[in-house]
């Protein structure tokens, strides 16, 4: 810098003239007023997002109010007249409620080890779940940010928002508002224990199943009190993804989702060393029926093509609008939707006609049998299937059981000696089921090749005798 006398001088006359103080008082002022118009505007921000958030608030339901179980209005199916074809209820659902109490501990920790390890730790919304993954990303970690949900904000996902799913990107925000207050409410209101117990009950596991009562009699023939470690996990892997995990039809996948809730199960201290071993070890997958029984409410037995268009609606929900396969379902028999097919009804009822009209087929009609006996004799269970009672006349009799029945009353001969057999030793009978096949068996599919619609859809011969069977 100059400090030189003349320099001086100048500076001296610089500030002295008057308008450089006209200047410097409108730099001031122009300072002040956008210091002023900064912090109204941040103001403002602030306050329109209060009023927003605000917004939000009040129209989220009352944690206080809410009935977990959806009560909706039933689904309507058109066909491609538009004429109604069928209405899904919830009264078509198989489901029953049980208490907590009644699910045994290893049930509710698969559940909790596979879903929300710190549930009994966080306050509705795990706060450790956020964070972590967040200052991971910072760090260098993984670029995409993963951050599930807790059991609590499941539930009310699944059951309480279900009509309001969100497409843009306000619309998820304020409905990830909207969980988190509801998540935090519902757990001062309800308490840990009614949660868990509402959510066990309202998963569900495909086949039309809601609730782990349900899944436990359906894979296992069991009350869900009678469920074991090694079968807790499996219906623990199956409800994470139904559709990737499903016991039957994805085995492999489900054994691996199952061995990794063992583990961290193991690893939460839930379950001993040799526990987490047994269960491993268990052929649980031997045991799972591979025959779909009854189920829900059979004067309400529909179509295979009504089964076939719920699945892929759900499969639709799920894939391209970020539905869980619990909220969809729950969408698909509560939410009151419209639901437009490309079913010829006319020619839905004329396939169904003649595949199961016997003159058309160029043998007699034969049967084969299949069969599921559970049994209590003592403190064990035993199973027993067609398989058992071809054992039972070949080791009594030395008589093969036939493969084909000419008619239902000479299997039913068979399985009668069968079942009193094992009375007289000593069995309790605790569930059976019987079911005779027709033989040969068809199925048929009718396609518009002008447009690729579906008319008609008929997935085998018989009475059909329960809905989201085997096609």
């Amino acid at each position: 810098m100059n400090y030189s006398e003349k320099e001086i001088q100048k500076k001296r006359e610089e500030f002295t003239d008057p308008s450089f103080k006209i200047r410097f008082k409108l730099k001031e002022w122009l300072a002040y007023s956008g210091a002023i118009l900064g912090i109204a505007l941040l103001l403002s921000l602030v306050s329109g997002i209060s009023g927003a958030v605000r917004g939000i608030f009040d129209d989220t339901p009352d944690a206080g109010k809410i009935d977990i179980i959806p009560r909706g209005n039933a689904s309507i199916l058109y066909d491609c007249n538009g004429n109604e074809m069928q209405k899904l209820t919830g009264d078509d659902v198989n489901r029953k409620y049980v208490s907590l109490r009644q699910i045994p501990a290893c049930v509710r920790n698969a559940f909790v080890a596979g879903e929300d390890s710190r549930f009994f730790e966080h306050k509705g919304v795990d706060m450790q779940e956020i964070f972590v993954p967040v200052v991971n990303s910072l760090l260098g970690g993984k670029a995409q940010v993963e951050v599930k949900d807790t059991i609590t904000q499941q539930l009310i996902e699944n059951q309480i928002l279900i009509n309001s799913h969100a497409n843009s990107a306000m619309e998820r925000m304020a409905q990830e508002i909207q969980k988190q207050y509801l998540a935090v409410g519902l757990e001062e209101k309800q308490g840990k224990e009614k949660i868990l117990e509402e959510y066990l009950n309202t998963i569900y596991f495909g086949q039309n199943m809601v609730g782990v009562q349900a899944a436990a009699n359906y894979y296992f023939k069991k009350d869900i009190s009678e469920i074991t470690l090694s079968e807790a996990g499996v219906l623990a892997a199956a409800s994470q993804d139904v559709a990737e995990y499903n016991p039957v039809t994805k085995g492999a996948g489900n054994a691996r989702q199952r061995r990794a809730i063992l583990k961290s199960m193991l690893e939460l201290k839930m379950i001993s060393d040799a526990e987490y071993e047994d269960a491993l070890g268990d052929d649980v997958y031997s045991r799972i029926r591979n025959v779909f029984a009854a189920q829900g409410n059979q004067e309400r037995v529909h179509s295979y093509y009504v089964d076939a268009v719920i699945d892929e609606v759900i499969e639709d929900m799920t894939e391209k609008l970020g539905y869980s396969q619990t909220q969809a379902h729950n969408a698909v028999y509560h939410a009151g939707l419209k639901i437009d097919t490309c079913q010829d009804t006319e020619m839905q009822e004329y396939c169904e006609t003649m595949l199961n009209d016997d003159s058309y087929y160029p043998v007699a009609v034969r049967y084969i049998l299949s069969y599921h006996l559970l049994v209590r004799k003592g403190d064990s269970r035993r199973e027993y299937t067609e398989d058992s009672i071809k054992d039972y006349f070949w080791r009594m009799r030395k008589k093969n059981m036939p493969e084909y029945f000419s008619d239902t009353e000479q299997a039913e001969n068979y399985v009668r000696e069968f079942r009193e057999h094992q009375i007289k030793s000593g069995a309790v009978i605790l569930s059976e089921h019987e079911e005779l096949i027709k033989q040969p068996q068809a199925s048929f599919v009718l396609i518009e090749h002008g447009t690729g619609q579906v008319r008609a859809v008929v997935g085998g011969r018989g009475k059909r005798m329960s809905n989201s069977t085997i096609n």
